[in-house]
């Protein structure tokens, strides 16, 4: 029987790749696991001197394995492991070894800060290179090297006091930073993060004060999630604070806190137009102490205003909380009455900070002050109330919500000069900002009438 030119062709084609592999076998056998493996210098003094700080390991890996890189000190056999068990793919390999491993602590320490990486005591040492490969062949090379003069000294964050533990950056003046102070036992790089449950970090910068970055001593890091510089705040949930500091000679040490942050958010609100007319609605009423109701109806954009003075301008207008975060305000309430020369500061709650707040503000050309005077953005029962541990209760109108607002002042102070007068309402961010497009909000020309 005959075969077919195709089938010898294969035929003839297997048996060179049969002798071929053969002949390659005999020429090159099978190299092996590992190879090459050295250290450029057998001696160290990692202290930052720039004069023998590091060693260069090198090794080629045939196959891919696991490489464990250790140093076993002669005097005492304790054994500190720079690299563990790490999968490496087959390939030539070199890494700078400055006698730093992985972090250990000495019999009897305790030290303050959670240890990352340490050098190695001074002394004589060997080391070895082992590699495990997939089918458990393994392979292993040793030698010596001597460390001293290290600069031992751990980088330890001697303090670290964080307040409060819970944090809610939303600038409504109440908790919304987060306080961070740290002391360096000596000179170290030092970074602060949050970290969530995933991971993610979100950087904490350093307020310099008296201390400049890396030196030993005091540093205050304050963290407001960004929202001071219009930057949304990371998501609420719980997260870890972190600090690592590490030395020149890479030594590395960390301290945690458990924080929490919540009701997180950039505050978003304005004074809502209405279907109709002025955005503010304006009145007149005759001189009455305490409070008022709020006028009724609308204005329109092209009014003017005619009162006797000494009688009451009133106003009435209606705030929106169109953002995600709640928005904390502070009396004098809606309806309080002022005296041309009177100020807010008058009728507030001066035992709750205002710095934060938000307030509805009215302003005439001739007012001695700006917007002197001032009502919280909504009545109590109209907005969300929060008591703390301490017993202060605090007032806020939550996402999604309006609240109306009205007051009125008393119009005594006529200047010819000046009369009619425009007025106008604003949105205020006490010691924060008064937003652009919120500043100047239903102007109305107020013509005083001289009294008999």
């Amino acid at each position: 029987m005959r075969l077919s030119p195709l089938l010898t062709l294969l035929a003839a084609l297997v048996a060179v790749i049969v002798v071929g592999a053969g002949a390659a076998r005999l020429l090159q056998p099978p190299r092996p696991l590992l190879s090459d493996a050295s250290l450029s210098l057998d001696h160290i003094s990692p202290n930052g001197d720039g004069t023998e700080d590091a060693t260069r390991i090198h090794y080629t890996l045939n196959r891919n394995a696991r490489i464990t890189i250790s140093f076993r000190r002669k005097s005492d056999g304790a054994e500190y492991a720079f690299r563990k068990d790490e999968l490496r793919p087959a390939e030539s390999y070199q890494v700078l070894f400055s006698g730093v491993v992985n972090g250990y602590t000495l019999p009897g320490e305790t030290p303050a800060s959670e240890i990352d990486a340490r050098l190695i005591p001074d002394g004589d040492y060997t080391w070895m290179i082992k590699a495990v490969a997939e089918n458990g062949e393994t392979a292993q090379t040793t030698g010596n090297l001597t460390v001293s003069e290290a600069d031992s000294v751990l980088p330890t964050i001697q303090d670290f006091s964080v307040s409060p533990a819970t944090f809610t950056p939303n600038q409504d003046g109440v908790d919304d930073r987060v306080q961070l102070n740290v002391y360096l036992a000596k000179k170290a790089t030092l970074t602060v993060y949050l970290e969530n449950a995933k991971g993610t970090r979100f950087y904490v910068p350093e307020r310099v004060e008296m201390r400049q970055p890396g030196e030993a001593g005091a540093h205050h890091f304050d963290y407001d999630g960004g929202v001071d510089n219009d930057v949304t705040p990371p998501p609420d949930g719980q997260y870890t604070l972190v600090a690592v500091a590490e030395d020149i000679e890479g030594q590395r040490v960390r301290r945690t806190s458990a924080v929490t942050l919540k009701d997180g958010g950039l505050p978003q609100v304005e004074i809502k137009a209405q279907t109709s007319g002025s955005t503010v609605t304006y009145g007149t009423l005759p001189f009455t102490q305490g409070m008022v109701q709020p006028p009724a109806g609308v204005t329109s954009t092209q009014a003017r205003l005619q009162l006797t003075q000494g009688d009451l301008l009133t106003f009435k207008l209606v705030v929106y909380n169109y953002g995600n975060t709640p928005i904390r305000t502070l009396g004098p309430w809606p309806g309080q009455v002022y005296e041309w020369d009177q100020l807010s500061a008058k009728y507030a709650d001066k035992t709750i900070s205002k710095s934060g707040v938000w307030r509805i503000g009215l302003m005439c050309e001739t007012a001695e002050t700006d917007f002197p005077w001032r009502w919280a953005i909504g009545a109590p029962d109209a907005l969300h109330k929060v008591t703390d541990d301490k017993g202060q209760t605090f007032y806020y109108l939550n996402p999604g919500e309006s609240a109306t607002v009205w007051g009125a002042v008393r119009m005594s102070s006529l200047v010819k000069s000046r009369n009619p007068q425009e007025c106008w309402a604003a949105l205020i961010h006490e010691d924060v900002t008064i937003p652009p497009a919120q500043s100047h909000v239903g102007p109305i020309k107020v013509e005083l009438i001289a009294a008999p």
